[in-house]
């Protein structure tokens, strides 16, 4: 009977592992998993070699080729906010995500920390990624310096356009004499049924036209104090303050800055300010007091953060406030042409990194919003390849070409990574035929070229229903179908993009009138429809906003 207890506490032991030979358990540490590959950027803002940064800047862009419904963790030292704008991309050779990820950072102040950090990790192709930008900010204050002041009285306000038409447009236009005689019958035409504002402006008081220069940031991210600009204000005590201030981004050529009467957008910025409002025309960078670098031609992150740093150096100004009902202040954007890429760079810019400033209204015409088709239509004709492609059957490359050369390639090359110089694919003013052939047939070379292209693209945009999510401002479109210079494709692919995302009106029959389709037919010279299609946009915004 005294065996029983024994055999049960064996039993016991057993089960639970402490004697009978039992067997213990194993315990398995899974490997360490892989360190992240480094992630490598396409363009950032402040470049990854920038060790000076304003500490008066606090937005900030990491771009790099990632793929949809991807991840991302993004962390800075400033406790940033942030927000990520994803653009398809097509016709690349070498790059495994097909999106363009462009994360964009706003730092609740400005800094003058050493060792600031901007980071992002990320999945591609289930492999994970991982990169950064650090730099050190310096404590310069941001400042605004007039230069150089003109008064001007409400005669001569008047007579600007009516002299700008009569002189500067036709040289312009440069037409022999012959088309010259006949343009001159459209012209008038135009004066007297659809200019008849800006013609005829009854400027309500004097102006006075600053030259200013202004802190903002060159395009590697650096603190910069020389860019110009021009701010315009009525001349007189006697008047109402508006509750909006006009942001004018100028067009292909133009430098308000000067101060000339030649200037289009120098005469539209005195025309506004004839009629009470503070007005504010930055120069692109490459124009004015930094005509010595290359333009920041259609760069949108750059072009947007310098024109709305301008706004804000205006704003933080006590002798500008005058001018304008601080409590209720917006902002409204009018650009034509390359101008017309640059409002909404500079709208954009408002909406991800200045949420306190809101814009009401954005004119724009004429405008290469989608870049790289626009870019690569020009390169089809070359190669007489077009096949009835929208961005390439009115293109005329003795015209074009320099566009390509001259503007956009120089500013592209200088301020970005594209992996080729200039003297690679331009040779004598020409493109190179080993690149147009390249470039057409997804050559790897121009992968970079490709990208960037499409960075500074808006009719790409995967997720447009949160990146022109704004409904405080309505978009004003306009675009000529006869326009040989920029392609009204652009704007037709714009609207899609836009469509039920933000308020949008488009003046579809402003610059498309038996007179533009006449001229169209009578004269092929590239840019006339183009350049007077403007003028009717500029006339049918003056109205309404005087």
């Amino acid at each position: 009977m005294q065996r029983i207890p024994l055999t049960i506490l064996c039993i016991t032991l057993a089960a639970c592992g402490e004697g009978g030979g039992g067997n213990s358990e194993t315990t398995i540490t899974p490997p360490e998993p892989d360190p992240p590959s480094p992630l490598v950027f396409l363009d950032s803002m402040p470049r990854n070699t920038t060790s000076n940064v304003a500490g008066y800047q606090a937005r900030f862009d990491l771009v790099y080729h990632g793929e949809a419904n991807a991840n991302y963790d993004l962390r800075s030292t400033c406790e940033a906010t942030t927000f990520t704008v994803l653009r398809n991309v097509v016709d690349l050779a070498n790059q495994s995500g097909d999106q363009l990820v462009n994360h964009k950072f706003t730092c609740p102040e400005a800094s003058t920390a050493a060792g600031q950090e901007i980071s992002v990790n990320t999945t591609i192709a289930n492999e994970s990624f991982e990169g950064s930008i650090t730099f050190d900010t310096v404590s310069d204050l941001p400042s605004l310096n007039v230069l150089q002041t003109r008064e001007i009285n409400t005669d001569d306000v008047d007579t600007m356009f009516s002299n700008y038409i009569a002189g500067a447009l036709l040289d312009e236009l440069d037409l022999p004499p012959l088309v010259e005689f006949v343009i001159l019958t459209f012209i008038v035409d135009l004066v007297s049924s659809a200019w008849q504002n800006l013609a005829s402006p009854n400027a309500s008081s004097d102006v006075v036209a600053q030259q200013v220069e202004y802190s903002s940031v060159d395009p590697d991210g650096s603190a910069t104090h020389n860019l110009s600009g021009l701010i315009a204000f009525p001349n007189t005590d006697d008047f109402i303050s508006r509750e909006q201030i006009i942001l004018l981004t100028h067009a292909t050529g133009s430098t308000p800055s000067l101060l000339e009467d030649s200037d289009a957008w120098y005469i539209l910025a005195n025309l506004f300010a004839a009629h009470g409002y503070l007005v504010i025309a930055p120069d692109n960078l490459g124009r004015g007091s930094t005509d010595d670098a290359p333009e920041t031609y259609l760069l949108a992150n750059r072009t947007g953060t310098n024109a709305i740093d301008f706004v804000l150096r205006v704003l933080q100004d006590d002798t500008y406030t005058p001018f304008y009902n601080d409590e209720t202040i917006t902002l409204n954007i009018i650009g034509y042409s390359q101008g017309g890429h640059s409002a909404v760079a500079s709208w954009l810019e408002l909406l991800r990194h200045h949420p306190n400033l809101q814009a009401s209204a954005v004119y724009l015409g004429g405008a290469p919003f989608d870049l790289y088709r626009t870019f690569r239509g020009v390169l089809q004709a070359v190669n007489e390849e077009c096949n009835g492609d929208g961005y390439c059957s009115l293109v005329d490359p003795a015209t074009h070409v320099p566009f390509a050369t001259d503007r956009i390639l120089p500013g592209m090359i200088e301020f970005t990574d594209v992996g080729v110089f200039l003297d690679d694919i331009v040779d004598d003013e020409e493109l190179d035929a080993g690149f147009v052939s390249g470039f057409l047939d997804a050559s790897p070379d121009y992968d970079n070229l490709r990208s960037l292209l499409q960075l500074n693209s808006f009719t790409n945009i995967a997720n447009a229903e949160s990146v022109f999510n704004d409904p405080g401002t309505t978009l004003h479109l306009y675009h000529s179908e006869y326009d040989r210079l920029v392609p009204a494709t652009n704007t037709d692919a714009f609207l899609e993009v836009l469509n039920g995302n933000v308020a949008i009106i488009h003046h579809s029959d402003e610059c498309n009138s038996t007179s533009f389709r006449l001229i169209f037919e009578a004269i092929d010279k590239v840019g006339v429809v183009h350049t007077l299609c403007g003028l009717n946009m500029l006339d049918e915004v003056f109205a309404e906003l005087r």
